[in-house]
């Protein structure tokens, strides 16, 4: 849907909606790769299966395309890399490291910052989010919480909620299983800044290290 989106999407000729970003600028194999991550089945606890992310909903002609965007990603908890001008999605599932870094890789005479913890204003740790519930006439319903006490406990006591209104999420389970990763992500506060030896220069944008 989102490559569909951002290609443009034409009737008789002429662009009806969407964008107009060339087929070379969406290089198949990532989007290939998203789209299988979110066809994937996953185990409900009710039991039975369903697709790990789906994306129902209609979009008005006119509506900002950086707004369509942000909904088409929330829906699979992704991610849009923009490396120069080539977009590549990354779905809310565990990437595979390409490359391991190690001390011996760290150019000795560069700059080594680590700053372990965000700052408050940018911490999170309770999130909150509504779906489009079929059986309520596609209603925004509001998903269960998705809360940490230690991680409350770790940011000093007090609670800090962010909130994500899932328009294209028509499965409740779907809805919670995208918040809970948004409240996994907000966890990851550590942030390296160091220069690499050459060999290292292969690693692009959204690319997962160890």
């Amino acid at each position: 849907i989102l490559y569909n989106y951002l290609r443009g999407i034409s009737v008789n000729g002429g662009r009806l909606g969407g964008m107009s970003v060339p087929a070379s600028a969406l290089p198949v194999a990532a989007w290939t790769a998203a789209a299988s991550a979110c066809d994937e089945s996953v185990g409900l606890k009710v039991g039975g299966t369903e697709a790990r992310y789906e994306c129902h909903g209609i979009i008005r002609v006119g509506t900002a395309h950086r707004d369509v965007v942000r909904d088409i990603l929330a829906t699979m908890a992704g991610t849009l890399i923009d490396a120069g001008g080539v977009f590549r999605p990354i779905a809310g599932v565990a990437q595979s490291p390409v490359m391991d870094i190690t001390d011996e890789d760290l150019m000795a005479r560069e700059a080594l910052q680590v700053i372990p913890k965000l700052s408050r204003s940018a911490l999170v740790n309770a999130v909150f989010g509504t779906y489009s519930d079929p059986e309520q006439a596609y209603e925004a319903v509001a998903l269960p919480p998705r809360l940490s006490p230690d991680d409350e406990e770790a940011d000093g006591g007090v609670h800090i909620p962010e909130h994500y209104g899932l328009g294209f999420v028509t499965s409740g389970t779907q809805g919670q299983r995208v918040c809970e990763i948004f409240r996994r992500r907000a966890r990851r506060q550590i942030r390296v800044t160091c220069q690499l030896r050459s060999r290292f220069c292969v690693l692009e944008p959204g690319d997962w290290v160890t």
